[in-house]
């Protein structure tokens, strides 16, 4: 009787506390990924818009909205396929939220570099 129950302790009480610390240190390293990732956006964002005039600042705040908007249905969208939503939700949020970012970084290095190269 007492190993039932030691059992049953076991699979109810600590397996899932033990999964849901699991999880919520994957949300939270996937959180720190991308408030690191969108630090580096928005410093580089910063940076171009330094180098522009202001036509192009128009232009490239335009763009920055838009993108904006996409990064957070692409990753709504994302988070919300593989599990509908579930617990994971958040923690694919974020991750794809920081793979976005790291994208629009690349893009916003090559802005930086064509404005920093002298013809």
């Amino acid at each position: 009787m007492k190993n039932k129950i030691l059992y049953l302790v076991l699979l109810f009480i600590i397996l899932p506390c033990a999964y849901l610390k699991a999880a919520d240190e994957a949300t939270m390293q996937a959180e720190q990924w991308f408030l690191k990732t969108d630090k580096q956006v928005n410093d580089l964002y910063q940076k171009v818009m330094s180098k522009l005039d202001k036509k192009q600042k128009n232009a490239l705040e335009e763009a920055q909205q838009a993108w904006i908007a996409y990064r957070k249905k692409e990753s709504a969208a994302s988070a919300m396929i593989p599990d509908y939503g579930g617990s994971a939700y958040n923690m694919d949020y974020m991750a794809t939220s920081a793979e976005l970012n790291e994208e629009r970084v690349k893009v916003l290095e090559k802005f930086l570099k064509s404005l920093t190269v002298k013809p």
